[in-house]
């Protein structure tokens, strides 16, 4: 595809996802969200008053609807197929996923974006939701979500589970680093990856 020439947009068009949770104040998550839990608006704020079987009951039946919340919310600002490209990544175990993933809205494209002045992009809602911030699979809980084949790999290796009652992890296995991370020393660069393929663990 021939991509615009305006300097910004070309920056938006090749930067990669920018998957960062934030607490944004219209954040997914306020449906889930009790004042016994202790969360108001998409924020903890106080000590919970109910007991964790109770919470745990309740967060394992909201599970699929939290889940669906977000695949809803990922496939309306990504394209998130599989799409490798001929290049590795620095371990060399799996393939560099290709082509720019926001998606547009519907009518428009990288070229008319590029035409537009800022205020006409405001005005006509025109800018691509996938450079919004990104809320977190469970925003109103938050905490570390770890993708299905770490769990399973630390769970062999350390014999404990990461496994959440309330979430899983949100976006599709070619879309994330190769398991093992490779290691690179800053001091020591021409060790190389000093991993060797093997998982660091405890």
């Amino acid at each position: 595809m021939a991509f615009p020439r305006s300097r910004l947009v070309l920056a938006l068009a090749l930067t990669p996802f920018l998957f960062i949770s934030a607490n944004a104040g219209a954040a997914p998550g306020a449906e889930f969200a009790t004042t016994k839990e202790g969360i108001v608006g998409t924020y903890r704020k106080a000590v919970p008053e109910e007991d964790f079987a109770t919470v745990k009951s309740r967060d394992e039946k909201d599970k699929p609807r939290a889940m669906a919340r977000q695949k809803e919310l990922l496939n309306e600002r990504y394209d998130l197929s599989d799409r490798p490209s001929s290049m590795k990544m620095s371990g060399g175990r799996r393939a560099v996923q290709e082509g720019v993933r926001i998606k547009l809205p519907a009518g428009m494209t990288w070229d008319k974006l590029a035409a537009m002045t800022p205020e006409e992009i405001r005005a006509k809602g025109a800018f691509p939701k996938g450079f919004l911030p990104l809320p977190h699979v469970k925003h109103e809980t938050g905490g570390q979500v770890f993708p299905k084949f770490e769990i399973d790999r630390i769970d062999q290796a350390e014999h404990r589970s990461l496994q959440r009652f309330d979430v899983d992890f949100d976006l599709p296995d070619h879309m994330l680093p190769e398991l093992p991370l490779p290691i690179f020393l800053q001091s020591r660069p021409e060790l190389g990856d000093v991993s060797k393929g093997q998982l660091l663990t405890i």
